[in-house]
């Protein structure tokens, strides 16, 4: 409350009609305190009527602006086009020797289980060779990082193809477990989906309608959380986690990814998993860690492509997408898949010594 204070002339308070100063002030104090309200009023108007001229401009320019971009959108991705093919020949001319063999990798590997796939492999049945076609499964899926992982470091993404060998990893392990594990295992590891299906339907059904989604109907709820349940009766409920598949042949009720890497003796890849594993999450590390980036220069912030810092995730690749293959060939032992399996063991080391000469040369620079 404002407090006021006034000093009078006697005449002034007979005049009107008090007879000293103390009857008069709370008569002041009125007037002002209702003026105050009043001004408070008014700029709480005021504010808003501001707040809806200013969103009315910023309405009525924003589609102006986009209007004027999309106008202007052709010569803009034009030059941003011809900048990037520019940077691509350079990352070629430095690592395209490199690049290239390790696309051939890539190739040997595909097609060697695309043989095996065609003299063994069969649609998942548990009649048939289950462990090879789920091997064959998860080498397609590693076919396909793999490329991905090329084309970002063919376009200066190390980053990007880092964190895309983390899945590779990923892959592999949980392929060489399955090979070295038995046939009720890989048997586990496929039925595993419809414990996935039924946590994709709880979280179906809790977004839905905040998604303006259709509604999973009751009935078909019902029949995967049925199948859900019927193989928790089979398996335990240890089948319900997230790698619960892995826990009988694990003896751990409640393992997880680096359980199964101990299992076989991939774990001492865990430094480079936890590296790319910046690149995944949002944590601080990866703000300030960044394969595209000298080691003197963390203040630079990396926002597009570069030219640095291929080697591990090109190696890396190789690596993983190399023994899954080795994995997938030796499984039906015959002199043709010995020599390919030996084959991709030496390009894999080449490819290791490649990149590494190249990085080393830049480091020098």
């Amino acid at each position: 409350m404002l407090e006021i204070n006034f000093n009078f002339e006697s005449d002034q308070l007979k005049n009107a009609g008090f007879n000293n100063e103390e009857e008069i002030e709370p008569f002041i104090q009125q007037i002002f305190d209702e003026l105050n309200e009043d001004i408070d009023a008014y700029l709480k108007e005021l504010d808003q009527d501001t707040y809806e001229t200013l969103t009315k401009i910023v309405d009525d320019i924003a589609p102006m602006v986009l209007e004027s971009l999309k106008l202007n959108a052709s010569e803009m991705l034009s030059n941003n086009r011809s900048a990037d093919k520019e940077f691509t020949e350079l990352i070629e001319a430095k690592w395209g020797n490199a690049l290239n063999k390790l696309e051939m990798f890539l190739v040997i590997s595909q097609e060697a289980v695309e043989y095996v796939n065609d003299e063994y492999g069969k649609s998942i049945d548990p009649e048939g060779d289950l462990i090879l076609e789920t091997l064959i499964r998860l080498h397609a899926r590693a076919c396909q990082i793999s490329r991905e992982i090329i084309t970002l470091l063919r376009h200066g993404f190390a980053d990007g193809a880092h964190a895309r060998w983390r899945s590779l990893h990923e892959i592999a392990v949980v392929g060489i477990f399955l090979a070295e594990g038995n046939e009720e295992l890989s048997e586990r590891y496929v039925l595993h989906e419809d414990i996935e299906s039924y946590k994709a339907a709880l979280q179906y059904r809790k977004y839905s309608e905040e998604l303006g989604l259709d509604e999973i109907d009751d009935q078909e709820f019902e029949e995967v959380k049925e199948i859900r349940d019927k193989l928790i009766d089979r398996f335990g409920k240890e089948f319900n986690g997230d790698y619960g598949w892995a826990a009988a042949a694990l003896n751990n009720k409640r393992p997880n990814f680096s359980d199964i890497e101990s299992a076989i003796s991939l774990d001492h890849y865990r430094p480079y998993y936890k590296l790319a594993s910046h690149n995944v999450h949002a944590n601080a590390k990866g703000l300030f860690v960044k394969l595209g980036l000298r080691e003197d220069s963390r203040d630079i912030l990396l926002a597009d492509s570069s030219d640095y810092g291929l080697t591990e995730p090109g190696h890396s690749m190789a690596l993983s997408l190399g023994i899954l293959t080795v994995q997938v060939l030796t499984h039906n032992s015959t002199v043709d898949l010995f020599v390919i399996s030996k084959m991709i063991k030496q390009l894999s080391d080449e490819l290791g010594d490649e990149f590494s000469e190249i990085e080393i040369s830049e480091n020098n620079n």
